[in-house]
């Protein structure tokens, strides 16, 4: 009997499916790619990148120190406003947007105001140096907004410097004034210019591997698939053609289009089975970059080790390593509805926390099943790697007791 609801179901899968395939944005970079609030794991990179403008307020730091005038009291005033300056203008590049009710530029713009308003207030004597505060303005605007939002306020703030110098500064200071402008925007603008080239060479990289990867695929499941299915299609037209006046011929072509469907099963576990050794073939200091970024995409935070304090593990730990952590991460954007992941890595151990729903009881019944189902799938298949390894893999809650137990997933070599 013809299935008359197929169609629709499929229909309404297909519209649930994103028709853009393209890889969304990552949660770290510059313009359109910043986020509104800075992932834990990119928050060192962004604040050192963020922070070596501040070598510019040494020159009203030390301006403030050598002013004979001022009384201790007034210096240290000037000093204080200056440290509360760096500190909400380092807080404006990972909270981009607090005000959420606001679009982004109308919040860079309370930040800035907000930032002149502790110099001025806070350094009464700073005068026409309030100029120096270019860069960091500058900054905001082009490393936290798309281009043209990014250039229109930094001609807005150059603008407004430049009245302040032209009007407000001697003729002598003037040139003084003008030259730190000038080069710091000019530096800036340059650096904010490579650093979106390489941002937008790597995500096109990216983009690239992806379909490559998606041909692949679409080849292995065409060459597994294509004839079975074929096949399978005619005989079932033949099997409906002799259901009422030869039933023992359709029983048959039934029968071989069951024997059919369990060989294309197998086919296909073959095709994912092979994609997974693929995978496998990334090494651990890989799987834990692009365990970032997934988790990321999935808009879960994540604390791992940088790749320049890993050690070297030996080549059959770090593929276990490796493919053990991309299991985990699996598992944990589909069940787990983690916020946040930690990822330690020691010698002899490797161990994935999230503060998730939990569900160690089920893993483990899962992982004690590995001898009944295929390697390489899911947590049996990691249990069957870290025995065929002679390590130990353990799943616990994280936080026993707690309404979001977690999941610790600990992967023992030297059990």
């Amino acid at each position: 009997m013809k299935d008359h609801t197929a169609a629709p179901r499929l229909r309404a899968n297909a519209e649930r499916l994103p028709h853009d395939r393209s890889p969304r944005p990552r949660p770290s970079g510059v313009g359109d790619c910043y986020p509104d609030v800075l992932p834990p794991e990119q928050r060192l990179e962004t604040l050192l990148m963020a922070g070596i403008w501040l070598v510019f307020l040494a020159i009203p730091a030390w301006s403030l120190v050598a002013e004979p005038e001022l009384t201790v009291a007034a210096k240290a005033l000037g000093l204080a406003a200056l440290l509360v300056f760096c500190l909400i203008y380092l807080t404006a590049f990972v909270r981009t947007r607090p005000v959420t009710a606001l679009p982004r530029w109308a919040n860079t713009l309370l930040y800035q105001v907000l930032l002149l308003t502790v110099v001025i207030a806070g350094v009464p004597s700073i005068g026409t140096d309030v100029v120096l505060t270019t860069p960091f303005l500058c900054a905001m605007w082009l490393f936290c907004h798309p281009w043209p939002v990014g250039l229109a306020g930094t001609a807005a703030v150059v603008l407004v410097n430049l009245t302040i110098v032209w009007f407000f500064a001697s003729a002598e200071d003037r040139t003084w004034s003008l030259i730190p402008i000038v080069i710091s925007v000019g530096f800036i603008v340059a650096v904010r210019y490579a650093t979106g080239r390489e941002e937008r060479t790597r995500t096109l990289k990216e983009r690239l591997a992806l379909a490559a990867q998606r041909e692949a695929f679409g080849r292995e499941v065409h060459d597994a698939l294509g004839h079975s299915l074929t096949l399978m299609s005619v005989k079932v037209q033949l099997a409906r053609r002799h259901i009422a006046t030869d039933p023992d011929r359709a029983e048959t072509e039934l029968d071989e289009v069951r024997d059919l469907i369990t060989a294309a099963i197998a086919e296909a576990r073959t095709v994912v089975t092979r994609v997974g050794a693929e995978a496998d073939q990334l090494s651990l200091t890989e799987q834990i970059s692009a365990a970032v970024r997934a988790l990321g995409a999935a808009g879960v935070s994540t604390d791992a080790p940088a790749p320049e304090v890993l050690g070297s593990l030996p080549p059959a730990q770090d593929a276990l390593f490796a493919a053990c952590l991309r299991e985990a991460v699996t598992n944990i954007i589909r069940h787990s509805r983690a916020e946040h992941v930690s990822i330690a890595v020691e010698p002899d151990r490797l161990v994935v926390v999230d503060d998730g729903v939990g569900g160690a009881a089920a893993a483990r019944a899962r992982a004690a099943a590995a001898d009944r189902e295929p390697a390489g799938h899911g947590l049996p298949g990691m249990a069957a790697r870290a025995r065929a390894a002679s390590a130990r893999l353990r799943v616990t809650d994280a936080r026993p007791g707690h309404h979001r137990p977690g999941t610790r997933v600990e992967v023992d070599c030297a059990h």
